[in-house]
């Protein structure tokens, strides 16, 4: 399926959850770092935008790092469905359940593109549904988990009681077992469904609820459909292979041209024939991300250059610091020196976290000893460095910019 907008996710969603994946703010600013993602805390705009493919990525790689496959049903029934904005106002504003359920599945663009939301009535069931439409988006697991259970906990949230569903539904195969999932929702949990479901009695939908307000959303409507038709037909293939490879980087997937053109639905011509009518160097994209992720695991994390050099698919640690050199005109440790200073600042350079031993990191692989006490005699002459100017890919104010 050819794309016909950016795949993303409203970056005030991105940032709340993100925040909420670890329980110290350490565990928040490792997930950044090996995602390249600029650290800080500026609050994202009502219009500004995050990959959906490193926003999966992200809850993906925190539910592997806490060892917690349920990571994603803990996230969405702890969510606050205010942190949606406009659109949740909406649909908390609105008079039934139905009526609320109709309106957010109408406007839900603004809040994730490339994406289904579907309401469906068959018999006396409701069906609530959810997909990713975006092919080249792979790691999906965690997101489905998460979003289900935002809309279980938005049910029970609209008419002011625990709503039971009868039935819920995931594309994927369980993490753990059915169990789990079962002991989650209350109800049974069938998986290998083309869809994400949550269903429920149809009856439900007439429900009244409280705190009704057309008015207020008879205005947001207005607002809303604005957004939807601004955000439409925007697509910039550059942006989607940079997410689609920091996706591919935290799984520790390939990154080669051949994996890219059959993670996005194209033969490997038609994937190199799209590249060529965008004016678009396939191995810049991939260096420039490599770059920016080890930017930020260099200046916000203590991990070794050689583990480093392996998360990003280097075979060798001196083929890492050559093109790292070439692209920032300083050697790694050169740059991690200078950063280190700023974190000494806050505190916190001791107590930076690390992802050495990390099975993801290493794609599975584990680092001989010797690998080990190589890479520390390497990293230990450091020099202090001058300020390197930001790389204009870098994340800022919670929106990921698009190239000029």
């Amino acid at each position: 399926m050819a794309m016909q907008e950016q795949s993303v996710i409203c970056a005030a969603v991105a940032d709340a959850t993100l925040a909420a994946v670890g329980p110290k703010a350490d565990d928040v600013r490792l997930l950044k770092a090996k995602l390249g993602i600029e650290q800080g805390n500026r609050t994202p705009s009502k219009t500004a935008s995050f990959p959906l493919a490193t926003f999966t990525a992200a809850l993906e790689a925190a539910a592997s790092d806490r060892g917690d496959g349920l990571l994603g049903l803990k996230l969405g029934r702890s969510f606050h469905f205010e942190g949606f904005g406009e659109l949740a106002t909406l649909a908390l504003a609105a008079a039934t359940l139905g009526d609320a359920l109709e309106k957010f599945v109408r406007h839900s663009s603004v809040l994730q593109s490339n994406s289904s939301f579907d309401l469906s009535v068959s018999g006396d069931l409701a069906r609530l549904s959810y997909a990713i439409v975006d092919p080249s988006i792979k790691l999906r697991r965690q997101d489905a988990c998460f979003t289900v259970a935002v809309q279980h906990a938005f049910l029970s949230r609209k008419l002011g009681y625990e709503v039971r569903p009868s039935l819920v539904e995931f594309q994927n195969t369980p993490e753990l077992g059915a169990s789990d999932y079962r002991a989650h929702f209350g109800c049974t949990v069938q998986f290998g469904k083309p869809l994400n479901s949550i269903c429920f009695p149809a009856r439900l939908l007439e429900e009244p609820a409280a705190l009704a307000n057309p008015d207020l959303g008879s205005r947001l409507e207005a607002i809303l459909a604005d957004r939807m038709r601004a955000m439409a037909g925007s697509f910039d293939f550059s942006f989607a292979i940079d997410a689609w490879m920091v996706s591919a980087f935290s799984a520790g997937t390939s990154v080669e041209i051949e994996q890219a053109a059959s993670d996005f639905g194209m033969s490997l011509r038609s994937f190199q024939r799209k590249l060529m009518e965008c004016e678009i160097n396939y191995l810049e994209i991939r260096n420039r991300v490599r770059c920016r992720i080890a930017r930020q695991l260099l200046s916000e994390t203590s991990t070794a250059i050689t583990s480093i050099a392996l998360y990003l698919g280097y075979s060798e640690t001196s083929a890492f610091s050559r093109v790292f050199r070439h692209l920032t005109n300083i050697s790694p440790s050169r740059y991690r020196m200078q950063a280190r200073p700023a974190l000494e600042d806050r505190g916190s350079w001791r107590r930076s976290p690390t992802l050495d031993g990390n099975a993801w990191l290493i794609a599975g692989r584990e680092l001989a000893a010797s690998s080990r006490d190589s890479r520390r005699s390497a990293d230990g002459a450091r020099e202090r460095a001058v300020v390197i100017s930001a790389e204009r890919w870098s994340c800022r104010d919670g929106c990921w910019p698009r190239p000029v």
